[in-house]
């Protein structure tokens, strides 16, 4: 027996030795068909929940992309001498998805005879936090008889800074999300490049001698 068919034999023992090793005490399960419902539901359940945060997180997103140019053009419709309200209606077509379908809720609601006023919670049900402060700018100019454009205009400034700041942010992420994608193509190469002639040349070397 050489050298390369012994260390076979001990390699194929070593692995029957370990698949037949004790695994310490064990208790039976009745009826195990509950337990793996269960524990598939739980599954399901974390799954839908991180399928549900990576959802919420896409159209965070799309809002923080989207609201200060929709502002923009809000506060040039409204300095066209359009009111807020027809200035929603005006730009409905121009701006995002997401946008566009809380402006058409404020218009549809206040052509339904709910007042405008009102109405505006929609914008706040539609883009949650950041259109906190568009409503209330927008409600308190309707409620005083003010222009609403200078506080429409500090507020797309904000959420442009805020856009620029969300954009620095992605940026600094993009090594550590490019980490994992760069191990998974450079490690399977360096192993067939590196590890494998060397694995040969030693089993090789073995079979000569």
């Amino acid at each position: 027996m050489n050298t390369a068919t012994t260390l076979l034999a001990v390699m194929l023992a070593t692995a029957v030795a370990f698949a037949l090793r004790p695994r310490g005490r064990t208790c039976r399960v009745v009826n195990p068909a509950p337990a793996r419902r269960h524990v598939g539901g739980r599954s399901e359940h974390r799954w839908q929940r991180r399928l549900g945060r990576r959802s919420s997180r896409r159209r965070q997103r799309t809002i923080t992309q989207a609201l200060p140019d929709a502002l923009d053009l809000v506060i040039v419709t409204i300095q066209a001498g359009h009111l807020p309200l027809q200035a929603l209606r005006e730009v409905m077509p121009s701006v995002s998805g997401i946008i566009a379908a809380a402006f058409s809720d404020v218009v549809a609601r206040v052509d339904r005879g709910e007042r405008f006023r009102t109405a505006l919670d929609a914008l706040d049900a539609h883009l949650g936090a950041p259109a906190l402060a568009v409503s209330a700018a927008i409600a308190g100019a309707y409620d005083a008889g003010t222009a609403v454009t200078p506080a429409l205009d500090r507020l797309a400034h904000d959420a442009r800074e805020h856009r620029r700041r969300a954009a620095e942010a992605s940026a600094r992420e993009l090594p550590v999300r490019l980490s994992f994608p760069l191990v998974l193509c450079t490690l399977p190469s360096f192993v067939l490049i590196a590890i494998v002639p060397l694995l040969l040349g030693a089993l090789s070397s073995l079979r000569g001698h």
